[in-house]
């Protein structure tokens, strides 16, 4: 049998350094470097110190942090907001020369059967405007026809029925509906579009006709009305459109997500368009009502903040509020209770916050269920 040579007993020395290297902990290794000039590596000791100077320099970061969070959240934004204001002046200027009067030509209406529509309609009779008003519902845009005339003599009013959530409804009305239509209305100086149609719930729960039909409705009919009857404005240098929107046109809106994002459309669409005529005499206006005491809602699907009296306007001062932005030229006016003053708190209070806040937000607002 072989013999195996047993290795000598380690040293007490060696021990000591054994046992002091695994006390002590592992340096971390910091690399620091600017540009392409490679900086030496620094091997900061981990210690009690350190730890010190962690805590010193996390606290003296965090009112940096705030004030940082204060100018991101709400300095900017109102500086931004007052800079968006004065860019807009040159756009008011431009057509504020161009003054519609009644003798210009009459105001088409959609939607004028009820609701805000039909105070609008009442609003520039007594302007002294002569109107042509259509709806879906024959019976209810009759009525409205011989409410303004019997209030309004003076006034001439022209009642069609019409249904703009079908496809090419915009071309129909044009070319197969005004063209029967007597000579005084044949000058369009005010398109108001207002129909509209707004179904409550998750995106899955809504059938798909019903989307697609508010997406017509909403969007396509207004587009189409406004290519044509641009026209017309365009020759007479002179003319005012009016487009319904929303105040859900400035956020995302939960439980109405496409009737939400067919009111940001058509802020969006407005906006652009009153820049783009700024020197040709017209002006486009999207008006962004809140709640509003109208028959657009049914009883059960009556949104939480339509319950907040603050919140919510009554149809003809909303209508009133409209009217006065149209005619004084603004690419977009939020209209309220006491001036619209709640209703642009919560459009401000929906931009300056995160895309989830303004979701719950919103989502709070109308009531969203919790389970899709």
């Amino acid at each position: 049998m072989l013999a195996v040579p047993s290795k000598p007993p380690p040293s007490k020395q060696y021990l000591n350094q054994l046992r002091l290297h695994k006390a002590a902990p592992a340096p971390i290794q910091v690399a620091v470097s600017s540009g392409t000039v490679p900086w030496p590596d620094l091997v900061v000791q981990a210690g009690p110190a350190v730890s010190a100077l962690y805590v010193i320099a996390l606290l003296l970061s965090a009112p940096i942090y705030l004030v940082y969070y204060l100018l991101d959240k709400f300095i900017f934004p109102i500086f931004l907001y007052a800079f968006e204001a004065i860019a807009r002046t040159p756009c008011l200027n431009a057509t504020a020369h161009s003054e519609v009067l009644p003798g210009d030509g009459c105001a088409f209406i959609t939607g004028a059967d009820s609701g805000i529509g039909k105070e609008i309609a009442l609003d520039l009779a007594n302007r002294g405007f002569d109107l042509v008003i259509t709806s879906h519902n024959e019976e209810h845009g009759e009525e409205v026809q011989r409410e303004i005339a019997a209030k309004y003599p003076q006034i001439k009013v022209k009642y069609f029925a019409a249904d703009l959530a079908a496809p090419d409804a915009a071309t129909h009305v044009y070319e197969e509906i005004f063209p029967l239509l007597p000579d005084w209305c044949q000058d369009v100086s005010i398109l108001v579009n207002d129909a509209g149609v707004g179904y409550y719930g998750a995106f899955v729960n809504v059938p798909t006709k019903k989307l697609q039909m508010m997406v017509q409705l909403n969007n396509n009919t207004p587009v189409g009305l406004m290519s044509y009857f641009l026209e017309g404005m365009m020759a007479r240098k002179r003319g005012m459109v009016l487009n319904l929107g929303s105040i859900q046109s400035f956020d995302p809106g939960p439980a109405e997500a496409t009737y939400g994002a067919t009111k940001a459309f058509l802020l969006s669409i407005s906006r652009a368009m009153h820049y783009e005529l700024r020197s040709t005499g017209i002006s486009v206006t999207a008006a962004c009502p809140g709640f509003t005491q109208t028959s657009f809602w049914k009883p059960d699907e009556e949104p939480l903040g339509a319950k907040i009296p603050c919140l919510l306007q009554q149809a003809a001062p909303c209508a009133a509020q409209c009217v006065e932005g149209m005619f004084a030229r603004k690419p977009y006016v939020v209209t309220g209770n006491v001036g619209g003053l709640f209703n642009r708190f919560l459009v401000t209070v929906g931009q300056m916050n995160s895309e989830d806040f303004g979701c719950w937000f919103v989502n709070t607002l109308w009531r969203l269920p919790k389970k899709v």
